[in-house]
């Protein structure tokens, strides 16, 4: 969970709470690590022809950077999105956010007139790497937030809660490891080694995201707020060329009733371990992306 935070009836400062993840395998100890299940294949995947030859974002500037060591892989025999079956969302895609105005008890003091958001279809290109056998893909996304409320009483804090995207392996079924976006950080790298068939890859994933508002904050003769404010996130995973395993995942589910408790207790950036999607996620609560996982 994501949330962005605000002064009175100003946004100021953006904070987010459980974002995307790296790469990430099983370990052969049969215990969760992190690493990528590379895979070579001649299907084919939805790649872009490069827009440009170098990330827009220098990726050495980054607001907490992680590294997960060196993780060996198993090869892969049966690919776990084939086996589950996973569907693409073709457009873009719904999810819940809730606005809240905190009095000094930490009591909800706002009434939310609207909780759903929009995250676009992704824009995907790739282009090679500085160092060779390596490529780049840059994923980039918007998610728009139509904020509208109304104020009930007196308050001190005011932010919004989202969902952020996260990735996963198409080949193992697990979760990227990230570091959470809290409201101290708005960029973030994990890196390692993984050892697939008995090569060794240099692998890193960088997230960096930044928020802009629509000119003027409307207030109506009622009381209602209404703001529109637009993130724009953009993903980079640097892994080498014949890798094509990556979806990503948003939750989509209405959870819009979390107390605010577990909310504001998330706000830290630490880092996320890989884990095996579906054990602590029903899948019907996501929409999935293709990245470039096969078709």
């Amino acid at each position: 969970m994501n949330i962005k935070k605000i002064t009175a009836t100003v946004l100021v400062s953006a904070l987010s709470l459980s974002v995307t993840a790296c790469f990430q395998g099983g370990s052969h100890d049969g215990t969760r690590g992190s690493g990528v299940g590379f895979h070579h294949t001649n299907e084919t995947t939805e790649t872009r022809e490069p827009l440009h030859r170098a990330p827009s974002h220098d990726l050495t500037r980054v607001d907490a950077t992680e590294d997960f060591g060196t993780i060996e892989i198993d090869k892969v025999t049966r690919p776990w999105g084939k086996d589950m079956d996973v569907k693409m969302a073709g457009q873009s895609v719904r999810t819940y956010f809730v606005q809240y105005c905190l009095d000094a008890n930490d009591n909800q003091v706002c009434e939310n007139l609207n909780n759903i958001s929009t995250i676009n279809k992704p824009i995907i290109t790739s282009y090679p790497a500085e160092e060779d056998g390596y490529v780049i893909y840059e994923v980039n996304y918007t998610q728009i937030f139509p904020i509208s409320y109304r104020v009930l009483g007196n308050y001190n804090m005011s932010f919004f809660s989202y969902h952020n995207v996260s990735f996963l392996d198409y080949y193992t079924g697990l979760t990227y490891p990230s570091i959470n976006m809290s409201m101290y950080i708005d960029s973030f790298s994990v890196t390692g080694n993984v050892v697939y068939d008995g090569e060794t890859y240099r692998v890193g994933y960088y997230e960096f995201r930044s928020t802009t508002w629509d000119e003027g904050e409307e207030e109506s003769p009622d009381g209602v707020i209404n703001q529109k404010v637009k993130i724009t996130s953009t993903s980079y995973f640097v892994v080498p060329e014949g890798y094509d395993g990556i979806i990503m995942y948003v939750y989509t589910a209405d959870d819009t009733a979390k107390p605010v408790s577990e909310v504001l207790a998330d706000n830290t950036p630490y880092l996320s371990e890989a884990a095996q999607f579906g054990d602590d996620e029903n899948p019907d609560d996501y929409e999935f992306f293709l990245i470039t996982a096969p078709h």
